[in-house]
Parts: structure tokens; C-alpha cells; sequence
């Protein structure tokens, strides 16, 4: 079934409306001295009511697009590049068109570079569910890594891989773990907890003395997260405290390893008993 969002108490420069027809959303560009204003008349059955009220002799201007019109909603997007609210309320929009319609929102990530658009397409995708569209996500981490950085090496886009990585890991997926793990091993700044959530997921053997040096460099917070992830891996693959990999470690690898990883259990000894008779 549908849920209809009463929406008649926001006041904003941005609306969305949902009916059993679609969604509408729309803008407020220009009010020309006039009082314009978009109200939800909170009824399944009808829209929005448009009122303005004034005088002059300027147009007002007011964008409305159906649920169908991905790009120019996209475009909006990258407009508003710098506001969280519109971005949110787009990307609320862009859920309610469904999967099937959905799958055009592969051809926006080849063309939006802004990282909150950004992030909110991918937050969409993968609450869409399309694994079509999720496995996309790949190409768009490959081209944010190849972008130039500053001298700092500052990455503007390192959330928006973070959560790339994130959609890719809850359906299982491999195939960025190059970048997920060069990410791991960046000493550039603080370890991005998505980046952390996703190796969880989908991190092996060969993902944990990354991990044991990213716990060394990390404050205590931080190394909370990852050592849930060792932790998370170990389990999963079955990895014993005495695996031939953990024995390969670097000195300060494993003692890291020795800080995470809880004391080990020392059980008594089975000693077979003999009936007596």
C-alpha cells in the first residue's frame, strides 16, 4: 500500500507532493515580490494548491515535474549542490518512482560530480534494491578515484566512495575491493566508518593486517570500529587465533591483533571417567 506523508506544515522553497497518480515535485525559482506559495492539501486524491497573492507587474516562476522526469530533477539536484534539505527531499522523490523507473538514475551517475547529489543517487540506488544499478556503482568508484587531488590529499569525494562501497557490500560484492582496500591503507586522514561497515561485510583474510594498521594510527573511538570489523572477518571465514596467515603478521600487527581480540578462554580439560563397578 501507499503512505501519504502530510506534508502541510514544511515551509521551504522546495515541495513534493505524493497521489495515487505519482509524485509532483517542484520549486519555487522566482516570486517577483509576490506571495507564492504551494500548499498539500494532504488528500490522496488531489495535488497541491497554488496561491499568490499581490501585486505587480513581474511573472513569478514555479517548476513542477512528474514522477517520470528524472533529469531535470537530477539537474535541480546539481543547482542546489549545496543544500542538504532539497537534495534530501529529491532523493525522497526519486525513491517513490520504483525500480523499474529507477533505472535511469544509472545515466545521472556518468554525468553528476557534485558529492551530495552524489551521495544522495547512490543512497537512492540502493534503497531501490537494483542490483543492475548497485553494481553501477562501481564504475562511478573508479572514476572518483582517478580525480586529481590536492597537495593536502584531501579526497572531496571520499563519503561519496565510502557509501558506494557500502551499497556494494550489502549485496555481497567484490568488485571494488581494489579501491576499498587502497582506502584502508590511506594514512591521508581518519579511517571513514562506511569504508569500515563495508569491509565487515565483505572483507577476507587478506583484508586484516590493513585493517591492523589502520587500528594502530586511529584514535580510540575509531579503533572500537575496527576492531568489530577484525572481529566481524574472523568469524566469518573461520580464521583461528593460530591461522597461518595471523603467524605471518608484522610485530606490530599481531600485537594490535593481541589487543582486539579477547583474552583467550582457558577451558578444563575433559578427562574420561570409567564406571566403577
Amino acid at each position: 500500500p501507499i503512505v501519504f506523508v502530510d506534508e502541510s506544515g514544511i515551509i521551504s522553497e522546495n515541495f513534493t507532493d505524493q497521489h495515487r497518480d505519482g509524485v509532483t515535485f517542484g520549486s519555487r525559482l522566482q516570486s517577483a515580490g509576490l506571495f507564492l506559495s504551494v500548499k498539500d492539501l494532504n488528500d490522496p486524491n488531489g495535488g497541491v494548491l497554488i496561491q499568490v497573492t499581490g501585486q505587480g507587474n513581474d511573472t513569478a516562476f514555479l517548476t513542477a515535474c512528474g514522477a517520470e522526469v528524472i533529469d531535470p530533477l537530477v539537474d535541480m539536484m546539481r543547482l542546489h549542490a549545496e543544500a542538504p534539505e532539497y537534495c534530501t527531499r529529491a532523493g525522497i522523490v526519486l525513491k517513490s518512482l520504483g525500480p523499474r523507473r529507477g533505472r535511469a538514475l544509472g545515466q545521472a551517475l556518468e554525468r553528476v560530480v557534485e558529492p551530495l547529489p552524489l551521495q544522495t543517487l547512490i543512497e537512492v540506488i540502493g534503497a531501490l534494491g537494483e542490483k543492475s544499478l548497485i553494481y553501477r556503482l562501481k564504475d562511478l568508484i573508479d572514476r572518483l578515484a582517478s580525480q586529481p587531488r590536492g597537495e593536502t590529499g584531501f579526497d572531496p569525494c571520499l563519503r561519496v566512495r565510502a557509501k558506494a562501497h557500502v551499497e556494494l557490500a550489502r549485496i555481497g560484492s567484490r568488485v571494488a575491493i581494489a579501491d576499498l582496500r587502497e582506502a584502508l591503507n590511506c594514512a591521508a586522514g581518519p579511517t571513514d566508518f562506511d569504508m569500515l561497515s563495508a569491509v565487515a561485510r565483505i572483507g577476507k583474510r587478506d583484508e586484516l593486517p590493513l585493517l591492523l594498521r589502520a587500528w594502530k594510527r586511529e584514535d580510540e573511538f575509531t579503533r572500537r570500529k575496527i576492531a568489530a570489523a577484525v572481529r566481524s572477518i574472523m568469524k566469518r571465514e573461520r580464521i583461528r587465533r593460530n591461522a597461518r596467515i595471523l603467524q605471518t603478521l608484522m610485530p606490530d600487527e599481531r600485537h594490535a591483533l593481541l589487543q582486539i581480540l579477547p583474552p583467550a578462554s582457558s577451558r578444563p580439560r575433559r578427562t574420561a571417567s570409567r564406571n566403577q563397578g
